[in-house]
């Protein structure tokens, strides 16, 4: 049977393992810089249905154990964060704050690709959009939307980054409301975030996870106006378009967060809808544009 590129790339890298295990002190760190690069390349050359990301960590792994004065250190923070955002973990707290971490690293060469900015201010963003929903100690909603409008304007425009940079303020208003029980400000932003959806071009969002989003801002408005019987009949029915997708789905685990979020507001709501056992690490509503 042929093998695989990225399964090549793994011969060299267990090649290249063996040959770490015998050297160490700053030799060592030309060989583990290596084998960061090749565990990256071998997960970006895996099909991207089945990404294993056990591939990335290592790459992630490699890097931290570098001398932070390693020449090409920022450079490599910066590809390693390019790949994370196609390994469909972005509703993870701690990978974001790996990728923050990598920001950082990344920011101190000054002469990156002119799109850079643009990434670092999406990552940023989506740590925003996790800290409001893991209600973060110390945790701004108007600080965050501060920071937010100044990674709009970094963006400019650009999709999906754009609609990407709407997701999170939308996530940070949804957290906010969370605490006010005010909802109309969420479900004021729904129509730029849903025209943002269809904007990522054919394909990108299925109809059927655009009419679970639909949905999910028409329940809102139905708890915000108190009208509870009718945003449960709403649930209902959108409880059988999302079964019908798989478990892993983005548009499926986007309406599981949030009858967590809705649950927030009316606690007595959700009994009966099946979705009442969701965990902090459910992606956040429509959080992964660029996986």
């Amino acid at each position: 049977m042929e093998q695989s590129p990225a399964d090549v790339v793994a011969m060299v890298i267990a090649r290249l393992s063996s040959m770490i295990a015998q050297v160490d002190g700053a030799e060592r760190a030309s060989w583990l810089f290596a084998r960061s690069v090749l565990a990256e390349s071998r997960f970006q050359l895996m099909d991207p249905a089945h990404r294993d990301t056990s591939a990335l960590e290592d790459a992630i792994g490699d890097f931290f154990a570098l001398p932070k004065d390693f020449p090409g250190r920022p450079r490599l923070a910066a590809v390693l964060i390019e790949a994370q955002f196609h390994s469909k973990r972005l509703h993870e707290t701690k990978w974001v704050d790996t990728m923050v971490q990598l920001a950082d690293v990344a920011k101190t060469e000054p002469n990156l690709h002119p799109g850079w900015r643009k990434r670092d201010a999406v990552v940023r963003a989506i740590a925003l959009s996790l800290a409001a929903r893991d209600l973060k100690p110390g945790f701004s909603a108007p600080a965050a939307l501060r920071e937010l409008d100044r990674y709009d304007e970094i963006v400019a425009g650009e999709q999906p980054l754009a609609t990407m940079i709407d997701n999170a303020r939308m996530a940070v208003r949804t957290a906010s409301a969370g605490q006010t029980g005010d909802l109309s400000e969420v479900t004021r932003l729904s129509g730029k975030v849903e025209a943002g959806l269809r904007n990522l071009g054919p394909g990108a969002v299925s109809p059927d996870q655009i009419s679970l989003y639909r949905t999910l801002v028409d329940v809102m408005d139905k708890v915000q106006r108190g009208d509870l019987a009718g945003g449960a009949a709403l649930l209902t029915e959108a409880r059988k378009t999302a079964e019908t997708l798989p478990p892993h789905d983005r548009g499926r685990i986007a309406f599981e967060q949030a009858m967590a979020t809705i649950q927030s507001f009316a606690p007595s709501f959700l009994p009966g809808t099946g979705f009442g056992d969701v965990g902090a690490d459910t992606v956040p509503p429509q959080q992964a544009a660029l996986d």
